[in-house]
């Protein structure tokens, strides 16, 4: 065991986990096979492999019943069981979670993971009921700015009525709190949407370049970055898309959506006969 401890101080992996799987084979009720276990545990999250990552710390839940970290181990689970995208299992888990350790502070994730796994389900009627659920309890949360989101994604995908000014209300409002949150860029991308939807082209407009300037993933500023450009080009708004793009090269000139901002305005001052300019700018 003296051997574990040296390679989990050395951060030695690779020969971490062979070594613990032979201490737990040889000394199976040894007073360190929690210890040893876990140390196989970490390996096993270091090479992020879910599946064995859930199954093992489901077996470490259900081998020490008594631990004090036994909470740890069914969370570990529940998160290797998401990350695989079986959602209804996951889901289980966290429930169990809930139910069985109701003071953990991990309390408020677990909520919105159980509602997240609704929505990735494509189970729109229990996802309104549990962010609902989320937002009650936790409106300031470190998470609400992602459920808001997702509520007023749902309420747009509504058919049977619109919910237009309910959805600009909550998102706007959310916005406003939360600006800088990683959710940010999604809701002006949505805002932007419903505003086109709308026919409300200056504030659509508005909506997804503040997007572009946002927080978020790239994937989400790009959709912003590429819907702005085609409201503009569909207006043949061509000092549009260069001040545009212009702005992104000057505020984020190392974003990899700047060579594609680089593009656009050279094609902006060509189509405004401004040559040698575009040609600079490539």
């Amino acid at each position: 065991f003296a051997e574990l401890v040296v390679l989990y101080r050395l951060n030695q992996t690779k020969d971490l986990e062979p070594l613990a799987r032979e201490f737990l084979a040889k000394y199976p009720n040894s007073e360190n096979a929690e210890q040893a276990s876990r140390l196989v545990g970490k390996a096993l999250i270091d090479k992020g492999d879910q599946k064995a990552i859930a199954d093992f710390f489901g077996e470490l839940y259900t081998k020490f019943p008594k631990s004090e970290t036994r909470e740890d181990y069914l969370f570990t689970q529940a998160q290797a069981t998401f990350m695989q995208a079986e959602f209804k299992a996951a889901r289980d888990l966290y429930e169990k979670l809930l139910n069985d350790y109701p003071a953990s502070l991990r309390t408020e994730e677990v909520r919105y993971r159980v509602a997240l796994s609704h929505f990735l389900s494509n189970d729109y009627k229990n996802s309104l009921a549990s962010l609902n659920d989320y937002l009650q309890k936790y409106p300031n949360g470190d998470y609400a700015a992602d459920a808001t989101y997702r509520l007023a994604f749902i309420k747009y995908q509504d058919t049977e009525q619109d919910n237009s000014l309910e959805i600009i209300r909550d998102l706007e409002a959310r916005i406003a709190k939360n600006a800088a949150d990683p959710a940010a860029g999604a809701m002006l991308c949505l805002l932007g949407d419903v505003y086109q939807k709308k026919e409300d082209i200056p504030r659509a407009l508005q909506a997804y370049r503040r997007a572009v300037f946002s927080n978020s993933a790239g994937d989400v500023r790009q959709y912003g970055l590429d819907t702005a450009t085609e409201l503009l080009r569909e207006a043949k708004d061509w000092k549009g898309i260069a001040d545009l793009h212009g702005e992104v090269l000057k505020e984020r000139p190392d974003d990899p959506l700047a060579i594609l901002s680089a593009n656009w305005v050279a094609k902006a001052r060509s189509r405004e006969g401004r040559n040698e300019e575009a040609a600079k700018t490539l």
